[in-house]
């Protein structure tokens, strides 16, 4: 479901579109940064280099935006990248006898947190679930990350399982959460 969103004049205005394969390279270090200053000081260098050069790489974000499987949505104040979301088929180790849909990747820069920019992007997934005819979303969350866990608790979701999530040599406990839609 592709949604046009004109660029607003008000340069504080925040606006929306759907990321496109050009937006690979932007959309990699945006994903990098945010998950090195939310996890950065959790792993060993080595570990956490080799992690962000193979899951934010630009040519494995770019495969991920043709992906027909996933969706992706970005979200601007300006012309700085402020959000994002990456949605669709299921990866987690979950099974369920309803049809799932999960929520792979929602980022926020730091200064947008708060603002109700997670609840816009948390929506526009749950829009893509249901259009994509989904019972329930999944999706995993680092299992010491509080704020996440208290931000997907008041959109529905609740544990109901456990993996572990692979940076190098470190195996993280990751809460797998789930909503119905």
């Amino acid at each position: 479901m592709s949604e046009a969103v004109a660029v607003p004049s008000s340069p504080g205005a925040v606006w929306h579109r759907d990321a496109e394969p050009a937006d690979a390279p932007l959309l990699a270090a945006f994903w990098r940064d945010r998950f090195v200053e939310t996890f950065g000081l959790l792993y060993p260098p080595a570990d956490l280099e080799a992690f962000l050069d193979e899951a934010y790489a630009p040519a494995q974000v770019l495969r991920e935006l043709e992906d027909p499987g996933l969706v992706h949505r970005l979200a601007f104040q300006g012309g700085a990248l402020m959000g994002a979301v990456k949605g669709g088929a299921v990866s987690l180790p979950i099974a369920d006898p309803v049809r799932l849909w999960e929520l792979h990747r929602l980022y926020l820069c730091e200064t947008a947190k708060g603002t109700g920019l997670a609840d816009a992007l948390m929506a526009w997934a749950r829009a893509q679930a249901q259009a994509a005819g989904a019972e329930a979303m999944v999706l995993g969350v680092f299992h010491a990350n509080h704020r996440a866990q208290r931000f997907y608790a008041r959109h529905g979701f609740e544990k109901v399982g456990a993996y572990h999530f692979v940076v190098g040599q470190t195996l993280d406990d990751e809460w797998i959460m789930r909503a119905a839609l």
